[in-house]
């Protein structure tokens, strides 16, 4: 009874000391002072649940953004490594590449050198062998002139010696000599030309002797051929005669015998003569007989010829196993690089499907990111609400000091005491919509150190958030950047991709070439090196034809060296993106065997 409590709608108790002085009281405050400190210690229990709620957020916001913050760490840190190696292992594979552009562009200067050395020294002979052939033409010619100087010499002698006898005999000798002179010069001039058309002469006759032989080669088989078909149906033909012929002396000779026996006396003549006739035959047939041998021997020899014939044939397909060898080892080389080829193929998938995983890992991250800003907004809007509502419990608080100290300013009379108790109740208690403004001296000194910490935490989630927006910033600028480097290393993987194929390409044209042209031989029945020649000759006959075939068989030639080049370039991408397979060593014998061996 010697204290007051009353409450506001804020929940504040109030404790007013008082001095009852009567034995009657004009209210009973016991209901109203038990409902208001429910209410309050109601409202205490949800302020501190709701602060303890706040402080859960706030750590595992903090948990979460740290537990972000080192799986990115550690993401970043591998994806970096990974990138640093990609990027070492590709630029091994460019180095590796450029030392090989640099050992082939060495040996091509190196072979141009050669050649420029050869292509000199070739001119220098040619250019030696006609400063000779001018040196002695010019020898000649000055022989030539000296010759004439000489005998013009002489002549003026003798006309000195004769002039005295005839001056235009003098001059007639004179106009004989220079006619000599010229008609020597006219020789030199005609000389020369007739050398010179004699050399062209001499070079379209050696062309035409060269082709002449292959001709009479080719016509000296061919009449072999037909001498052979000629005296093999001649045999026939006197087989058949002698056997005729001999039928017929035989019924003859019996004839005769028959007409002997009943005539013996008129036949002994004609026994004579028929056994003159059956010598002869004899002789003929021993003389047929000797052909038949000597005919026998030549169809031996050609027996020999087609043996000899059948190894070459075997030769030849001693060389078409070497080619077919060679068509296999190409193939061979050619299967480790489509399966390189494969394997970056199958290796850029890979990093397309690593790349979406980390885009959609990024989404993610950024969905996440989005969700633990919004529950940071919320986290925010509730801790201002909280700051101000704990603003308006202040300025309730300041409120009533205020009143307290305008209305208790003498607490010695009871009634003024009691009055002013009424209209605190009244005014803070049931009149809810009544807003008193009071201003006071020093608002910042009521502030309570709770709010400042609360302050000083929401600065300090303020900065986190920051600096997770700047990091966020950063890390997306390297993923960008290193999505961009990913895309070059792509484009250069695929344009090296589109370069093997195309001398892959190349390479299987060329074997299909080949194959076309062996069936092509085959086809012709050429089993042979004189028979591949007579099939590469067979349209010869004038110059433009073996023009032509020379050129078959230069381009034949270069394509040989093509491939060799070609196998060479195969063998050292294999050993640079294949080191363990350096081992298979490719025979050296086999090597330099061409495909036409053509002298």
């Amino acid at each position: 009874e010697a204290l007051i409590i009353s409450s506001c709608e804020d929940g504040i108790l109030m404790l007013w000391e008082t001095h009852v002085k009567s034995s009657t009281k004009s209210e009973d405050w016991t209901p109203v002072v038990l409902h208001n400190k429910a209410r309050f210690i109601h409202l205490s229990q949800t302020i501190e649940a709701l602060q303890n709620e706040e402080q859960e957020l706030k750590r595992n916001q903090e948990y979460r953004l740290h537990q972000i913050e080192t799986t990115y760490v550690a993401d970043l840190q591998r994806r970096t490594d990974m990138s640093l190696n990609e990027r070492q292992h590709h630029e091994n594979i460019i180095e590796r590449q450029l030392i090989e552009k640099e050992k082939e562009q060495r040996d091509f200067e190196a072979k141009y050198a050669d050649l420029k050395e050869k292509f000199e020294n070739e001119r220098q002979r040619i250019e030696e062998e006609d400063r000779e052939n001018i040196g002695r033409e010019l020898q000649k010619e000055g022989d030539l002139i000296r010759l004439a100087q000489k005998i013009m010499e002489d002549n003026e002698s003798r006309l000195k010696a004769t002039m005295e006898a005839s001056e235009n005999e003098i001059r007639d000798i004179a106009e004989y000599f220079t006619g000599k002179i010229r008609e020597t010069e006219n020789e030199l001039v005609a000389l020369r030309k007739k050398s010179r058309l004699a050399i062209d002469s001499n070079e379209i006759e050696k062309k035409n002797l060269e082709a002449d032989v292959d001709d009479e080669q080719l016509k000296i088989k061919l009449e072999f051929e037909n001498e052979r078909r000629r005296l093999i149906e001649t045999n026939a033909k006197l087989q058949k005669e002698f056997k005729e012929t001999h039928e017929y002396q035989v019924h003859i000779l019996n004839l005769k015998q028959a007409e002997q026996e009943t005539s013996a006396q008129t036949v002994k003549k004609r026994i004579q003569d028929n056994v003159l006739r059956v010598q002869g035959m004899s002789e003929e047939i021993s003389s047929l007989k000797n052909e038949i041998n000597e005919r026998k021997q030549t169809i031996n020899e050609k027996l020999d010829r087609i043996s000899d014939l059948e190894l070459k044939n075997q030769e030849l397909e001693k060389f078409q196993y070497v080619l077919n060898y060679k068509i296999e080892e190409l193939t061979r080389l050619i299967q480790p690089r489509e399966q390189e080829i494969e394997r970056m193929r199958n290796q850029l998938l890979e990093m397309a499907s690593e790349r979406e995983k980390k885009e959609t890992e990024l989404s993610r991250n950024r969905f996440h990111n989005v969700e633990q800003k919004r529950t940071l907004h919320a986290v925010n809007t509730q801790v201002e609400y909280e700051h101000q509502k704990r603003k308006e419990y202040d300025n309730a608080l300041r409120r009533i000091k205020n009143d307290i100290l305008a209305h208790f300013a003498d607490v010695s009379d009871p009634k003024s005491v009691k009055n002013a108790v009424a209209h605190l109740y009244e005014k803070h208690v049931q009149n809810d919509n009544v807003k008193s403004i009071y201003t006071t001296a020093d608002i910042s000194g009521a502030v309570s150190e709770e709010i400042q910490a609360q302050d000083r935490q929401r600065l300090f989630l303020e900065r986190t958030t920051s600096d997770l927006k700047r990091k966020l910033n950063s890390d997306l600028h390297a993923t960008k950047a290193n999505r961009m480097r990913i895309m070059n290393e792509n484009a250069l993987l695929l344009q090296e991709l589109n370069n093997l194929r195309q001398e892959l390409k190349v390479v299987r044209g060329r074997i299909q070439d080949y194959e076309v042209a062996k069936k092509t031989f085959d086809e012709r029945s050429v089993h042979s090196i004189d028979a591949l020649v007579q099939t590469l000759n067979a349209d010869a006959g004038n110059y433009v034809v073996r023009h032509r075939d020379s050129e078959l068989i230069k381009e034949v030639q270069k394509n040989q060296q093509e491939i060799l080049h070609l196998r060479q370039h195969l063998s050292r991408v294999q050993a640079g993106y294949s080191p363990l397979s350096t081992n298979t060593n490719v025979n050296d014998d086999t090597a330099n065997i061409s495909i036409l061996k053509l002298v």
